[in-house]
């Protein structure tokens, strides 16, 4: 044997080599590992209804309906929910059982990819377009000529652009804790509250709460979503994931911190990804507000 070859050969694994192996592994398996979050399983109500939509989206539903002895009014209300990404929460089926009792047929409905209904296998379909094309096929399968419109936070948005392309079919909206007005002005993240108002300081910023929830694996599945528009993980690990990222941002909306209730389970991960991706790309069509 060529003496070259006999003493690598001989050669030992150092301890250095062990270590760095070690340190490799480790590393790559905080990245591809999935990883498991403390939440509860989503479990939908065992009244949920589902529509299957010519849009593709199949969603489940929520409906209260007037009680027998109550005449029912000639325009139904229709709830949409925060997020993007967001879930019907029991909280919102009871704030909403009262106007069933006044005579209002009320639908509460999981928006595409979160709660009750179905996630998209393409991510790159999440958009505000989708959003709206199912809302609107939603407005019609109602069969009604005008419904009422409830939105909070995201809600409000997608709201909004409903009225932009179909006014019409709208009688009245509310608009809770509303968001921005698609596509969104950057000019006013910059305006300061004036000091005469004497504002306590920020207990915790979206940012802090968001940076606390992040992980290496997170970060790279956020980019394959951003960048490729694939999952590089499963719904079912990324919307455990985000459920902790919405508890932890629920904090950030309390001025004591500590008082801010859990997310509910069934958030959609790609869903909110996705969505918000697409909102620079919305038209303004502001003029049809008016």
């Amino acid at each position: 044997m060529h003496p070259r070859l006999a003493k690598a050969k001989r050669r030992r694994v150092s301890w250095k080599d062990l270590v760095g192996a070690v340190f490799l592994a480790s590393a790559l398996s905080l990245v591809f590992w999935p990883r498991h979050y403390d939440v509860e399983d989503y479990v939908p109500r065992a009244s949920t209804a589902y529509w299957q939509l010519s849009t593709g989206s199949r969603l489940g539903y929520t409906r209260l309906a007037p009680p027998p002895q109550v005449a029912v009014r000639p325009t139904p209300l229709i709830y949409l929910h925060g997020g993007p990404g967001g879930v019907i929460t029991d909280a919102a089926v009871a704030f909403f059982e009262p106007f069933a009792a006044l005579g209002y047929e009320v639908y509460l409905y999981d928006q595409v990819g979160s709660g009750s209904s179905a996630r998209l296998d393409d991510i790159r379909a999440y958009t505000v377009t989708r959003h709206v094309a199912d809302l609107l096929e939603i407005i019609d399968s109602v069969g009604t000529p005008e419904v009422l419109l409830v939105g909070h936070s995201w809600g409000s948005v997608l709201l909004t652009e409903v009225l932009k392309v179909r006014p019409q079919r709208v009688r009245a909206a509310v608009l809770t804790g509303p968001g921005p007005i698609l596509p969104m002005a950057r000019g006013p993240r910059t305006v300061l509250p004036p000091d005469s108002l004497d504002l306590s300081p920020v207990a915790l910023t979206n940012r802090q709460a968001a940076k606390r929830t992040g992980n290496l694996r997170s970060m790279w599945v956020e980019w394959g979503a951003r960048r490729f528009g694939q999952k590089w993980a499963t719904d079912q690990e990324m919307d455990a994931f985000f459920t902790t990222v919405v508890t932890a941002l629920n904090r950030a909306t309390f001025c004591s911190p500590g008082q801010a209730p859990a997310a509910s389970p069934g958030q959609g991960y790609y869903a909110h990804h996705r969505t918000v991706k697409s909102f620079s790309a919305v038209p303004s069509g502001k003029d049809a507000l008016a």
